[in-house]
């Protein structure tokens, strides 16, 4: 048995004032997403996506429902998050190393080793004024690592880079995921970037969602004609025809 979040009849509504009514934003879901998967949250702006990822985290609070963290033996625990923002938030006065390092009183943290995991080198001593985007985002990721997380939520964290940029970083996390073998739980707008990297989808629309899963390995072809029909399948729940 995998630990794993068990998310049973949440729903989530935020007050309104200019109206002075509640608008649900999430409406009774119920899932389980597991600590050795990638799982991928999938939709449009605004369909429920990051609050639903803060809720995960611990950050939000539910409207009513329940959502538990249990462990491979199905005892109940306090889920280790790692997070990854959409931006980076590197500390700015502190250097890659340091940056890395900032949770190294819980545990010894081998700097040299995570730069490796997200495929940078020689840059320790590197301020984040003096980092690329990507960098900047591998670095971000390597420190969510260095925590030793029971699993990763990652927030649209290559939203704001290019393309190519983008591509290569999508693969680090196939590497990532595979060599540490930690679960993410990763957002994001765009359906390719999903079919790419997820062994489970789930696509959030009005509040509601549609769960899909994807069994085949990595890398992934976008042109194979099971992952063109699964699109389509995905492409009606979102679009809603």
């Amino acid at each position: 048995m995998n630990s794993k979040f068990i998310i049973k009849d949440v729903s989530k509504s935020f007050f309104q004032k200019e109206d002075n009514s509640h608008k649900e934003i999430l409406k009774n879901i119920n899932l389980e997403i597991s600590s050795k998967e990638i799982t991928i949250i999938l939709g449009k702006s605004g369909c429920g996506k990051t609050t639903f990822l803060r809720i995960l985290a611990g950050l939000e609070d539910v409207s009513s429902g329940s959502i538990k963290f249990v462990n491979t033996h199905g005892a109940e625990k306090i889920a280790k998050i790692g997070m990854v923002f959409q931006e980076p938030r590197l500390m700015p006065w502190l250097n890659v190393e340091e940056n890395i390092k900032i949770h190294e009183e819980e545990h010894k943290i081998d700097v040299d080793n995570i730069l490796s995991l997200v495929s940078l080198n020689d840059i320790k001593k590197l301020y984040p004024s003096e980092l690329s985007g990507g960098m900047a985002s591998r670095v971000a990721i390597g420190r969510a690592i260095a925590y030793d997380p029971d699993i990763l939520l990652m927030d649209e964290p290559f939203a704001s880079l290019d393309y190519f940029t983008r591509m290569q970083l999508q693969k680090e996390i196939i590497k990532i995921h595979n060599e540490t073998k930690k679960g993410i739980v990763f957002v994001t707008h765009n359906i390719d970037e999903a079919l790419l990297l997820g062994e489970k989808i789930i696509v959030f629309n009005d509040g509601v969602y549609s769960e899909f899963n994807i069994n085949q390995s990595y890398p992934r072809d976008l042109n194979n004609s099971d992952i063109i029909f699964l699109k389509k399948q995905i492409l009606g729940k979102i679009l809603k025809i």
